[in-house]
């Protein structure tokens, strides 16, 4: 009789443990979010560029990667052919597989063109530059806090002309942008 209660209480231990360990389902505990960086491109040159992201260093030099973190911005930028583009972005970044991967670092890229923004993005870093190798900067870069009335006074501005969306399995950055119109 001892012996068959000793069988059957480690039968009933070892299907108590089986249990616990099946029931753990790792997508219930996601990873730390990948890394995101961004970089803006451009070939004609810049008058400026004014950006509320505050990981936006400034001056910014083309074509160079800098951290950032996911959230809603809205950035500025005229070119020397006297075209203004008024943009805002979302960047997202996705957490990891399970609770100990950490997800992948995901790289985007706005080509500041006088035609208007264009978005790309990569899986790993494409022609990084540092910042004090570029002789293209821009001079009259700012990082501010808030694009508001006040910094836009007395601007006008088209409607919504685009959107643009690039969405990769580690994350996704969205633009919308519209023209600033001349007087």
């Amino acid at each position: 009789m001892k012996k068959f209660f000793g069988i059957i209480c480690g039968l009933i231990g070892i299907i108590c443990i089986t249990s616990c360990i099946v029931s753990i389902d790792d997508s219930d505990y996601p990873g730390p979010a990948g890394d995101a960086y961004l970089r803006y491109y451009w070939s004609d040159s810049l008058v400026y560029l004014i950006d509320n992201n505050p990981s936006t260093p400034s001056p910014y030099c083309n074509n160079v990667y800098f951290s950032t973190q996911p959230g809603s911005y809205h950035m500025q930028y005229r070119t020397v052919y006297d075209t203004g583009w008024d943009v805002y972005y979302i960047i997202t970044v996705k957490d990891g597989d399970t609770y100990y991967e950490t997800g992948d670092d995901s790289w985007f890229t706005i080509f500041l063109y006088s035609s208007g923004p264009v978005l790309y993005s990569y899986t790993t870093p494409r022609s990084i530059t540092n910042a004090t190798d570029s002789g293209n900067e821009v001079k009259n870069s700012i990082v501010s806090s808030e694009l508001t009335d006040e910094t836009t006074s007395g601007q006008k501005f088209s409607g919504i002309l685009g959107t643009d969306e690039v969405k990769t399995e580690h994350g996704s950055i969205k633009i919308s942008y519209r023209k600033m119109l001349s007087d």
